[in-house]
């Protein structure tokens, strides 16, 4: 139930993604409405404009429901080690989570640059409020447990697949990680072990 409960606030994050990401790319425009706009439509003029703030609420949405992503991969991980389950479903778990962590601060980090970064569970009003940490420092983090993930999941047992996060998913998301860094060699080595998988 936890990690179906984690993986939920994806689906609110991918409907802003086409707002919040392809908006501010050259693969959209907007037809303007015209004089009648309502407010969601500003809004989305604003991100493809470049002068959303922070009142707009696709924004808002994204932040707010990839942080939910985050504080339940939190949770997960952090509650794995006490738990009477086989090493097996542990690894399995904790290499979900470790993902789904992962592709949202990839996603936060991408939008806003420096953020607050949660790696535990937040209990305490001080746990909540912690200042910005730099994008390189989220970088490293994502990078961190992509590699988990790589490491703990196993290839898709057969295709299409669920929709679960298994070791390809993991690959592809440390080497977009990776080309978003520059980092070539790395993007094709793990690339090239995609066919083994299967894909």
């Amino acid at each position: 139930s936890a990690i179906v409960a984690a993986y939920a606030p994806l689906r609110d994050v991918l409907v802003n993604d086409y707002f919040t990401s392809e908006m501010h790319s050259d693969n959209t425009i907007y037809q303007p409405p015209g004089n009648n706009a309502g407010t969601a439509y500003v809004y989305r003029e604003n991100i493809s404009d470049f002068m959303n703030t922070s009142v707009n609420d696709y924004v808002n949405a994204t932040w707010q429901h990839s942080y939910e992503g985050i504080s339940r991969s939190n949770i997960i991980i952090q509650s794995i080690p006490g738990t009477d389950i086989p090493d097996s479903a542990k690894k399995d778990f904790d290499g979900q989570a470790k993902f789904l962590r992962a592709l949202n601060y990839f996603k936060l980090v991408r939008l806003f640059g420096a953020l607050p970064m949660y790696l535990k569970v937040v209990s305490t009003a001080s746990d909540a409020f912690i200042p910005r940490t730099s994008a390189d420092s989220v970088y490293a983090q994502i990078v961190s447990d992509a590699k988990d993930a790589v490491n703990e999941l196993e290839p898709p047992a057969k295709f299409p697949q669920t929709g679960v996060a298994t070791k390809g998913a993991a690959t592809m998301l440390l080497a977009d990680v990776y080309a978003v860094q520059k980092r070539w060699s790395e993007v094709e080595n793990l690339l090239n072990t995609l066919p083994a998988m299967g894909y």
